[in-house]
């Protein structure tokens, strides 16, 4: 169900799910946002194995 109220993340008036209460530019933002973080963990995850693999090839 669907009804008319103010986002609770923004504050503008929007058609919103109530069960949500955020409008959708806000679920697209926070959406985005937990994608860089998860993207950001990876790299950190992944970057020292990265530095050590190229530092043994260069050391070869």
């Amino acid at each position: 169900m669907i009804v008319e109220g103010n986002c609770s993340c923004c504050g503008e008036a929007a058609l919103l799910d109530p069960r949500i209460g955020v409008c959708d530019d806000c679920q697209d933002r926070e959406a985005d946002e937990a994608s860089a973080s998860v993207m950001l963990a990876e790299l950190a995850v992944t970057t020292p194995a990265l530095s050590m693999a190229l530092a043994a090839s260069r050391e070869g």
